[in-house]
């Protein structure tokens, strides 16, 4: 299944997904909670290299929820289906913007 891209995001160990202030839709990553600089990525930064492949919001918390029955992640970090929708919809916004220009 092909996946969404983040180059160099391999060294970063912990993730936020803000919906509220400067960065909404973006990711913020730092190598530990509360050390370092936050990178922050927007929607432009993650390259899909099957654009024919697309993820809906519902699918998303479905795959989300199954990381967290995995332990993976926290069950209260994962968004709702209205916060992954509005980020898909910034990202389509954005790259039709980008190929505008």
């Amino acid at each position: 299944m092909p996946v969404k891209i983040i180059f160099g995001i391999t060294k970063l160990l912990y993730f936020e997904w803000p919906i509220e202030g400067p960065f909404i839709g973006y990711i913020q990553a730092q190598t530990l909670p509360h050390i370092g600089e936050w990178s922050h990525y927007s929607p432009t930064d993650i390259s899909n290299p099957n654009l024919s492949y697309k993820m809906f919001a519902k699918d998303m918390v479905i795959k989300l929820n199954k990381l967290a029955e995995e332990g993976e992640i926290q069950k209260d970090e994962i968004p709702e289906i209205k916060t992954i929708e509005g980020w898909i919809t910034r990202y389509s916004t954005s790259l039709r913007k980008e190929s505008a220009e």
